[in-house]
């Protein structure tokens, strides 16, 4: 299975990045089962919708590059329209994949994804809200928090 790298997909900007009204945030720990089920958080549940995709993208210059990606249709669409060249448009499309939820809120990742991201039973995830999409990754460590707001301070400079 060929897998769509980060560097062939256009970034994008605001302009062109889609943030409709699934907006993706916060992380959840997860535990892949036996039979290749995650089981994803109901508001992401809603979310995402009844039919969503399944994209596999290799990042470039990272320790763990093979992540999953879950995209509504919309946001999806709004990714396709950013490859560029026939060959590239191939590859996303073969690494994509239509899934949808079990009765009990989880999703079956097929075999070929599991194999091409090297996932494996019991194996512990990270399912990260992206803005318009998630991402599925190993979790290798517990995800630090980093604030990106600086602490208040007070008109004489100091730290409330």
């Amino acid at each position: 299975m060929r897998i769509l790298t980060s560097a062939r997909i256009a970034r994008p900007t605001e302009a062109t990045r889609f943030y409709g009204p699934e907006v993706f945030f916060g992380y959840h720990p997860r535990t892949l089962d036996s039979k290749w089920r995650v089981v994803i958080p109901s508001k992401w549940r809603q979310q995402l919708g009844a039919n969503f995709r399944l994209v596999i993208i290799q990042r470039e210059q990272s320790k763990d590059p093979k992540m999953i990606y879950l995209y509504p249709q919309t946001a999806w669409e709004a990714l396709r329209q950013t490859i560029g060249n026939f060959n590239e448009i191939k590859t996303f499309y073969s690494s994509t994949f239509e899934l949808e939820f079990d009765t009990n809120g989880r999703v079956v990742i097929p075999q070929e994804v599991i194999a091409a991201v090297g996932f494996s039973s019991a194996q512990q995830l990270l399912v990260k809200g992206c803005g318009d999409h998630l991402e599925i990754s190993k979790q290798t460590q517990p995800p630090a928090f980093t604030p990106i707001i600086s602490p208040p301070t007070s008109p004489q400079g100091k730290q409330l």
